[in-house]
């Protein structure tokens, strides 16, 4: 059985600024520990620089998988609406019931 979750935030959401006077950042607390606990690894910064230097009416369906679990996976869905001024994007997760959450405690 696997169990699907999905947000809409802005994509700056997902990432931090350690420095404000840089404009360098890190992914957010929260999202680099989900990716921690689903042992997949998202290239966040390459996506949030792509997302800002895409037009408005593109974007693309991202899908990141487990590699020893397929079917658990991150998505992010980067289109840009023409309407949208805080930058959203769909992402969500799934995850399998074969996923050994007992690692979590």
């Amino acid at each position: 059985m696997t169990y699907d979750f999905w947000l809409m935030a802005s994509v700056t959401e997902l990432i931090d600024y350690p420095d404000d006077g840089s404009d360098n950042y890190t992914p957010q607390s929260t999202f680099q520990t989900l990716m921690d606990i689903l042992a997949i690894h998202v290239p966040i910064e390459e996506i949030v620089h792509r997302f800002f230097q895409q037009s408005i009416h593109t974007g693309d369906v991202l899908v990141f998988s487990n590699q020893h679990q397929p079917d658990t996976c991150i998505v992010l869905d980067t289109y840009r609406h023409p309407l949208d001024q805080q930058d959203t994007i769909q992402f969500g997760w799934r995850v399998s019931t074969k996923l050994d959450l007992y690692r979590i405690r």
